[in-house]
């Protein structure tokens, strides 16, 4: 099921994709197998335990460079301003507290022209307790997230929402019942 969503997710992405990808938080390299193909990936995580899981899975890749970084703290990360043609950053941007600031940081190692692919948690309604058990600072709302992304000096190409099936249970869960984590017959 998993392998699944990933290449649904791929497929989604892909066309936004370019050659030289930033990716942040690669975690245990889902997307990063399907970025291994570009021409350069900079794969990176803030746990080093991934990072060196990364390292390992990628280490006969030579067009694969892994490296700790943490997003909040990119500008001070040692990734080069304008160096990628596009910023792949999954399921990371709502665990940071300063989002905007985030994304001002995303733009400056782009290269003109070049893309940030971003999905993140929507429908701000159903924000609860497994968002707070997983250090979701937020969910956005379309507007949020354009208007952020504008004031980071990104413009919007495309936005949509997926997987919007999955909202009634989340909001049962996560809302109602307030459960700190998805129940075990839903994680297969």
């Amino acid at each position: 099921m998993l392998k699944r969503y990933n290449r649904f997710l791929w497929d989604l992405v892909a066309p936004f994709v370019g050659a030289r990808v930033l990716e942040i938080g690669s975690g245990t390299g889902l997307m990063t197998k399907f970025l291994a193909g570009r021409t350069r990936v900079t794969a990176t995580d803030i746990d080093q335990d991934y990072v060196q899981l990364l390292s390992r899975t990628f280490a006969g890749h030579p067009n694969v460079e892994v490296r700790h970084l943490d997003l909040a703290q990119l500008e001070n990360d040692g990734i080069q301003k304008r160096a990628y043609d596009t910023v792949v950053c999954s399921n990371v941007l709502e665990h940071i507290e300063d989002d905007k600031g985030a994304l001002t940081s995303i733009r400056e190692v782009l290269q003109p022209g070049g893309r940030v692919v971003l999905i993140v948690p929507a429908v701000k309604g159903i924000y609860g307790e497994i968002d707070r058990a997983i250090h979701h600072y937020r969910r956005y709302s379309r507007d949020e997230i354009r208007d952020k992304l504008a004031a980071a000096g990104l413009e919007v190409e495309h936005l949509s929402y997926f997987n919007m099936l999955g909202i009634p249970g989340w909001w049962l869960n996560a809302v109602l019942l307030r459960r700190r984590s998805v129940p075990a017959s839903r994680r297969r």
